[in-house]
């Protein structure tokens, strides 16, 4: 499960924050080092401390403490543009809340979800945006079993966590995509539904891309998700 740590460094990324930035918000002396220590739960905040986060995050302290998304905090993750604007006629922490479910509890939904479970969710993702809009030509399809048996067979567990060492060089190659579609890192985040800040942290190495975001790139820009992992095309 999500620690305070992980949520703390969770909303500090979305902000576009680096850790020194944060610190010197609460006013550390040492602002990368302790900050390093609370989102790593080898530190844990008193009292004040966590009324200075939860001002500094913009969030409140019992989201910090449990994760649990209370109308103050939803209505100010909306305001600073961390939660998108609700065209479902939901409430926009709905979605928010499930995919920290699905983040946050990978193992045990592998464990129990059948295949048929998962053909039935992804149907009904379906339907309702062909419903909605009447066509699907703006959704990036699922990867196709030809694909993943493809990611399964040649970048197992361990030969992926091999091409992915070199993080600096993944973040250079994503970097190097964007050039060479002559995008601003602004235009690049939008194309991908991203904001400019996660592109710089990307770029920078201050946050390295999911897997599910390496596809989504390749997806998009139409290039092997194999060559950004590992600098060669297969």
């Amino acid at each position: 499960m999500e620690t305070l740590g992980q949520r703390i460094r969770k909303i500090r990324c979305k902000k576009g924050l680096t850790r020194k930035e944060l610190g010197e918000k609460l006013g550390f002396n040492n602002p990368d080092i302790r900050l390093w220590s609370y989102e790593n739960d080898t530190a844990y905040p008193r009292q004040k401390m966590l009324e200075r986060f939860a001002s500094a995050l913009n969030v409140t302290e019992n989201y910090l403490l449990t994760g649990k998304l209370d109308d103050t905090t939803i209505k100010n993750l909306y305001a600073d543009g961390l939660i998108q604007k609700d065209t479902t006629n939901a409430k926009p922490h709905y979605y928010f809340q499930l995919f920290q479910l699905i983040m946050n509890n990978e193992e045990l939904i592998k464990e129990c979800l059948k295949t048929t479970d998962y053909e039935k969710i992804g149907t009904y993702i379906y339907e309702k945006i062909l419903s909605k809009r009447g066509n699907l030509d703006k959704l990036n399809p699922f990867m196709s079993d030809a694909d993943y048996r493809y990611f399964e067979n040649d970048l197992s567990e361990s030969n992926l966590n091999n091409s992915m060492s070199d993080e600096k060089a993944i973040t250079q190659r994503i970097k190097s995509i964007r050039i060479k579609n002559n995008l601003s890192q602004a235009e690049f985040g939008k194309r991908l539904n991203m904001s400019q800040a996660r592109i710089w942290q990307y770029e920078s190495g201050e946050r390295n891309p999911k897997f599910i975001t390496i596809l989504k790139i390749a997806e998009t820009f139409h290039v092997s998700a194999y060559w950004i992992l590992t600098g060669t095309n297969k």
